[in-house]
């Protein structure tokens, strides 16, 4: 009988709900909620101390579905019992027990339910889990995240702005047409309305950086027949407070940004960096996502983990053109979309091999997302081996998986072809499924220097 205990944690804001199984997924005890305080963390040690000693378990295996950080101090109260306590934790993907559940057919959504489904997915995955996996980056994505919402915001902001705008000050819009430039937010700190600026006089006010004094006294004169003849103090004060908003929420941004620049690794970031392409905002962002590269156990499972692969969906008759996938951080494959459209400008060797995909007939897009793929790899190699970016490292590995030449040797026809045709012709497969596998055999038959006429008989479709 094994000795394992499963320990599942379903964390919610502020507690957590605790079930424990053994390795014949029966219940040890009864599920039980501690609050995320200093109180329930020492009752949850009290409890897997009293475990150990009553059960002598081989090892516990602990793990909390991943929630956004609200799981973060669980995490760490069971790290720190795992010094000196058999105990393992880890941290799960809630896609992987939600599917799990489903196999289970436990469709009962509970506190208690879900946190035995995470015990029940330790058993049954317990060997494909990696526990006690430090995340260096976890702090950084956090501030990340911050900084994404500031920057939703401010798209909120500056929209909202811009109806505004439309509304009560048409004229200054050619000057937004790309975003909200800093001498149109000043401008507009100064004059909200086109009633406003076109009654401005001409003075120390007008000296706004960027903005000559022959656009500002052109826009005056386009107020001025304008259709706004009266002044709105309410519009006014809303522009203003828009504005404002957007200054501040710009200034936090750009001041949350160099503070996550500074706290990550400099040297990850001048490797990612070597690559032409990838700035230093863009490499923060890359390398707050990816973290530590060694947790992958190569670049094709990094590649994979953020989806950069094409997905096939293949069934009986139906046969979808591949595509994309739209799984993995959409943050990370934005920004690595971006640097790719860089390098393929500035970077020979990138630029050349999306050149070729181009010429090979390959959309321009997909070819941009191919380079993608490249980058992505290059950075797991150069992360992982800490070298800068050399593009004649990439030749040398492509050298060693570059496809031999076909041989020349005339292959003999093989007897068996016409028999496999001729079970496939009398097989009740539909009318497409035969056109399919017809071309299918001919193609091979072809390889093997036969005649299409001898290799594929007249009557392997028949005609309607």
């Amino acid at each position: 009988m094994n000795s394992r205990l499963y320990l599942g944690i379903d964390v919610s804001k502020g507690y957590a709900d605790f079930s424990v199984l053994n390795a014949g997924r029966e219940l040890v005890g009864e599920t039980f909620q501690l609050y995320d305080v200093n109180e329930g963390h020492s009752a949850l040690k009290a409890y897997l101390e009293y475990a150990v000693q009553t059960h002598r378990p081989e090892m516990i295996y602990a793990a909390v579905e991943s929630t956004g950080g609200f799981e973060n101090h669980w995490m760490e109260v069971l790290s720190i019992l795992g010094e000196y306590l058999p105990i393992k934790v880890a941290r799960l993907n809630p896609t992987g027990v939600a599917k799990h559940r489903q196999a289970d057919r436990k469709h009962q959504v509970t506190d208690k339910t879900s946190s035995i489904a995470v015990a029940r997915y330790l058993i049954n995955h317990a060997d494909r889990i990696a526990f006690n996996a430090k995340d260096e980056f976890k702090n950084h994505r956090l501030s990340l995240s911050s900084i994404c919402l500031l920057e939703k915001q401010k798209t909120q902001q500056t929209n909202n702005l811009k109806q505004l705008l439309y509304q009560y000050f048409p004229e200054i819009m050619p000057y937004c047409r790309n975003g909200m430039p800093k001498k149109a937010l000043e401008l507009l700190k100064l004059y909200p309305t086109s009633y406003n600026m076109a009654h401005a006089r001409q003075g120390k006010n007008n000296k706004i950086e960027y903005l000559t004094s022959e656009n500002w006294l052109g826009l005056r004169e386009r107020c001025k027949e304008g259709l706004m003849v009266e002044p709105d103090p309410l519009a006014e004060e809303s522009i203003r407070i828009a504005v404002k908003i957007i200054q501040d929420l710009t200034l936090y941004i750009e001041r949350l940004k160099d503070q996550l620049s500074k706290q990550l690794p400099q040297d990850k970031l001048d490797l990612l960096t070597s690559i032409p392409g990838i700035g230093k905002r863009s490499a923060t962002v890359l390398l707050c996502i990816i973290g530590d590269a060694c947790r992958f156990t190569n670049a094709r499972q990094m590649v994979a983990f953020f989806g950069l692969y094409p997905e096939i969906k293949e069934s009986g008759d139906m046969k979808k053109k591949p595509h994309l996938s739209k799984r993995g951080n959409s943050l990370l494959r934005k920004t690595l979309y971006m640097c790719a459209m860089v390098a393929c400008q500035y970077d020979p060797y990138l630029r050349k091999l999306y050149l070729k995909a181009v010429e090979q007939g390959m959309p321009k897009k997909a070819a941009i997302c191919k380079i993608m793929v490249k980058m992505l790899r290059m950075i797991y190699g150069m992360l992982v081996h800490n070298r800068k970016y050399d593009y004649a490292i990439d030749l040398e590995n492509r050298k060693k998986f570059t496809p031999k030449a076909p041989s020349a040797e005339i292959h003999k026809p093989k007897p068996e072809l016409e028999a496999m045709m001729a079970l496939i012709y009398q097989a009740p497969i539909s009318k497409r499924n035969a056109h399919i596998r017809k071309e299918q055999m001919g193609t091979e038959a072809m390889t093997r220097s036969q005649s299409a006429s001898s290799s594929v008989p007249s009557v392997f479709l028949p005609m309607a």
